[in-house]
């Protein structure tokens, strides 16, 4: 069972949100999803926010309904209806019909990014950017850099996994790596416990960060904003850039915005290493 099923078959709220992007729609040795257990347990709020895993079904080929059918009359009143709500996101083009969206992470001024998860990749962030009225250098900047981004391979620069543009409806969509958040909430994080860095955890950034700026300055890249905020974390506490001009901050931001960054494995992840 994952963090984000014990999460939900205990009704708590908070941490469901927190753990959704990164775990939805994974299932237990039985087939079960978070939804599953949070039907089961009757907590309603939870089930708000994993309607989209009710299409998966479990080893026995029942659904979240199923195991609402299940319930006592009250319970099960209570909850069949939330199963019928409507979830509104957006439609991708079939280009794109591997991801599965499984929730909204935050909206800025060049689109939205949602999570998303496919067989292939798992978890994924997806930014989907509405360019029909925007500034022509802007989208001519955008469709430049939507040529480059896909052969990016490195250890500390993000990596996007496909990039589609849809002329005919003036929107670009593009996936990328799932990061548990930035540097700069890690940094405000550990202000707020009082857990100050230490030489070599600071010394190991740096290193990382200089790795992915050399990888794109090789390439003729410049980053031309590097700062916290725009420094992408990645599930193990590695150092990402984001190499998107226009759209990195948004992302970076979204991931904030959706209080989706949870305590970094800093020391265990240095420990691993020489």
């Amino acid at each position: 069972m994952t963090a984000l099923m014990h999460a939900a078959s205990r009704g708590q709220t908070e941490v469901v949100r927190l753990l959704r992007p990164l775990e939805a729609r994974l299932q237990d040795g039985r087939g079960w999803t978070a939804l599953m257990h949070a039907v089961g347990r009757g907590h309603e709020e939870c089930v708000g926010l994993l309607l989209l895993e009710r299409d998966l079904k479990d080893g026995e080929g029942r659904t979240a309904e199923d195991v609402a059918n299940g319930l006592p009359d009250g319970e099960r009143r209570r909850i069949t209806p939330l199963l019928r709500k409507k979830v509104h996101l957006p439609d991708l083009p079939d280009e794109l019909s591997s991801f599965q969206l499984t929730g909204r992470l935050g909206r800025g001024a060049f689109g939205t990014v949602f999570s998303a998860w496919s067989e292939e990749h798992g978890n994924c962030a997806l930014k989907v950017v509405e360019y029909e009225e925007m500034e022509r250098t802007i989208v001519d900047s955008l469709r430049r850099e939507m040529g480059t981004i896909p052969s990016l391979e490195h250890s500390h620069v993000l990596r996007y996994h496909r990039v589609h543009d849809d002329p005919d409806n003036g929107t670009a969509y593009l996936v990328m790596d799932w990061c548990s958040g930035t540097l700069l909430d890690e940094v405000r994080g550990r202000g707020g416990r009082g857990e100050p860095f230490r030489d070599d955890e600071v010394w190991r950034c740096l290193q990382e960060m200089a790795s992915g700026l050399a990888y794109l300055h090789e390439r003729g890249l410049v980053h031309r904003d590097l700062k916290p905020g725009n420094v992408l974390l990645s599930s193990d506490g590695g150092c990402v850039l984001g190499v998107l001009t226009y759209w990195v901050q948004e992302v970076c931001t979204a991931y904030r915005s959706s209080r989706s960054c949870v305590p970094l494995p800093w020391r265990d992840r240095l420990r691993s290493h020489p």
